[in-house]
């Protein structure tokens, strides 16, 4: 049985042959999909397969990359987008400094909001780090009081790094 909890089947390169991919993953023995929301478009998107297809299931959340539309009013939009019961995580979310496509005092403000979220909606994160391990980790330990939890999906950082993380977060 196989589980693949990161996919963006939602974006339109896979327009045409969408069906086609998902029926390639049942036949694969593929049982479940996680389609990872990295807008708030994206995650209507995914929360819409998660409806048409009873093995897809949705994240919501807002890529590193895109962390100034982390408004009041995106989080309101992503709140009520999780109430799906197919919803079953809050991501892609974390810090990307390897492009600096967004600020960082962005990223680190949008994140910390992200873990709030995933607290008060009991589900787990999906994370991406990539060139901020270390930030990522030092947010993650002043955020250890809240619920966190979930699947580290991109991360650039070397084994101590990941023992670090292992051993604070448990």
């Amino acid at each position: 049985m196989l589980i693949d909890t990161h996919c963006h089947l939602d974006f339109d390169k896979f327009d045409n042959d969408r069906e086609m991919v998902i029926e390639r993953a049942r036949a694969a023995g593929v049982v479940k999909i996680i389609n990872i929301g990295s807008t708030i478009e994206g995650s209507k998107r995914s929360v819409d397969l998660a409806e048409r297809y009873d093995c897809i299931y949705a994240s919501v959340g807002i890529h590193p990359h895109d962390s100034a539309r982390v408004t009041d009013a995106a989080i309101a939009e992503l709140k009520a987008l999780a109430k799906n019961k197919k919803v079953v995580a809050v991501g892609e979310v974390g810090l990307d400094y390897y492009h600096s496509l967004a600020p960082k005092d962005s990223q680190l403000a949008a994140f910390k909001r992200f873990i709030r979220l995933s607290d008060e909606l009991n589900l787990p994160l999906v994370l991406h780090a990539r060139d901020a391990n270390r930030e990522l980790l030092d947010i993650l330990k002043q955020e250890k009081g809240k619920n966190v939890r979930g699947v580290m999906h991109c991360f650039s950082g070397d084994a101590d790094i990941l023992k670090d993380t292992q051993s604070e977060c448990q």
